[in-house]
């Protein structure tokens, strides 16, 4: 069983590192969104507020869409490519 899992995790490891090397773009979105939606979750604090006030929340607003779109699209190759891993 955990020779089984072992095999899987390796096999997972291989798919990751082959869309690592022919999509590192994708991968690099899916880090990137995945980052601006962890940051976006932590709350925000007084000293962010009074340094980046407005133009803090314009962006983000511009931002998240595309980031949000980006991630999708990293994940789903991703997940391709793991399924591919484990039949």
């Amino acid at each position: 069983m955990a020779g089984q899992a072992r095999e899987q995790a390796r096999k997972v490891e291989d798919r990751f590192n082959q869309a690592m090397r022919e999509n590192p773009l994708a991968v690099g979105a899916l880090a990137v969104g995945l980052g601006l939606v962890i940051g976006m979750a932590l709350p925000r604090t007084e000293m962010e507020d009074e340094v980046f006030g407005r133009a803090r929340d314009r962006i983000l607003d511009k931002t998240k869409s595309s980031a949000v779109a980006a991630a999708e699209q990293g994940e789903r190759k991703l997940s391709e490519t793991a399924e591919r891993a484990i039949p």
